[in-house]
C-alpha cells in the first residue's frame, strides 16, 4: 500500500542523542511500525478514519488519513 500522507517531524540533537518526534494525532501505537535497515530509520503506519457518530454530517475533512511513511538516514 502506497503512503497517502507524511506526518511532520522535528529532529533535535544534544550531547548524548538525537530525537525524532512525529506529529501523529489519533494514530494508535499499534498502527505504527519502526524499523532500521541499511542505515535508514523507517517509521510507517496508518491513521484510520473512523466515524463513530452516524448522525453527524462532515462539511470538511482537511486532515489526511491512510498509510504514511517517513525515513531518515542515520
Amino acid at each position: 500500500e502506497w503512503p497517502t500522507w507524511a506526518p511532520l517531524a522535528d529532529i533535535t540533537e544534544n550531547d548524548k542523542e538525537y530525537s525524532i518526534k512525529l506529529e501523529l494525532p489519533e494514530v494508535k501505537k499499534d498502527d505504527v511500525k519502526i524499523t532500521i535497515q541499511d542505515g535508514t530509520l523507517y517509521i510507517q503506519g496508518e491513521r484510520k478514519f473512523e466515524s463513530e457518530e452516524k448522525d453527524k454530517r462532515y462539511h470538511r475533512i482537511e486532515r489526511s488519513y491512510g498509510a504514511f511513511v517517513r525515513n531518515f538516514s542515520l
